[in-house]
């Protein structure tokens, strides 16, 4: 896989040292972990937000001080408890983006956000999962190469994020928009391309969400739950019940019966 960006020898803090990661291009990607392991640091530091000279490498080129802006302009972050507008409603900042936006794209994301009635509402009025899938909005218009998001599944039912990951991975594989992610819950790394799992400020596993999510042992020593269907798959494969991890309950049922 070709990586977007690479970070080398990163120290912050106490919490990375040394720290190397490398993300590939065009992919969905969910970093998990504990509480405490770094994930929305990390975030920051790709954003710029706490920009590290001579650790980032985007597209092959390092990013110095001098291509700070230009490596800005490729990257948009949603970190829900720094979210801003420049404008008091949505209705001001689409007027904002007419001549840059795509009319098909700005009524697709209207409607399937569920957000065209509360367009000349003051953002000061509207709840924080409202303002969440604004800033998405916002943000999907505005075409960037990596999208960079924080842990936004605590913010809204199943349903409602399930919608916005399809919504995601639609102009991630039509924009060919690379998609950064953390994540405290491990279900939502199942429809990812590659998880990474973090430790301390360490990459602790890393590879396809199925092959790491399988690693049971070794996730539950750290303290992460294995979403339902993989901790029962993984069980029922030990005792030779099923071969293949299974996600889906009515497909379980029919293969245990048979």
């Amino acid at each position: 896989m070709s990586e977007i960006i690479k970070i080398t020898n990163l120290n912050y803090l106490d919490i990375f040292h040394n720290f190397n990661i490398s993300l590939p291009s065009q992919k969905f990607i969910s970093i998990s972990g504990p509480n405490n392991c770094g994930k929305t640091t990390l975030i920051r530091i790709l954003s710029g937000e706490l920009f590290q000279n001579k650790s980032i490498i985007f597209n092959g080129t390092l990013v110095e001080e001098q291509k700070l802006d230009k490596y800005l302009k490729m990257i948009s972050s949603l970190i829900p408890e720094e979210i801003t507008f420049t404008y008091n409603t949505l209705e001001e900042e689409l007027l904002s983006l007419s001549n840059k936006s795509n009319k098909d794209d700005v009524a697709y994301l209207l409607k399937e956000l569920k957000l065209s009635s509360i367009k000349n509402i003051l953002f000061t009025s509207l709840d924080l999962s409202t303002l969440i899938k604004i800033k998405l909005l916002l943000i999907l218009l505005n075409c960037p190469k990596v999208l960079l998001l924080d842990d936004i599944g605590l913010y809204f039912s199943k349903e409602d994020y399930q919608n916005i990951i399809n919504i995601l991975k639609k102009y991630q594989e039509q924009k060919k928009l690379t998609i950064i992610m953390t994540t405290s819950n491990l279900e939502e790394t199942i429809t990812t391309d590659y998880l990474y799992i973090l430790l301390k400020g360490v990459i602790y596993l890393e590879g396809k969400p199925i092959e790491v999510l399988q690693k049971d042992n070794v996730l539950n020593k750290i303290g992460l739950r294995l979403p339902f269907m993989i901790d029962l798959s993984v069980k029922l494969k030990d005792y030779n019940l099923i071969t293949d991890i299974e996600l889906d309950m009515d497909r379980m049922v029919d293969k245990l019966w048979k």
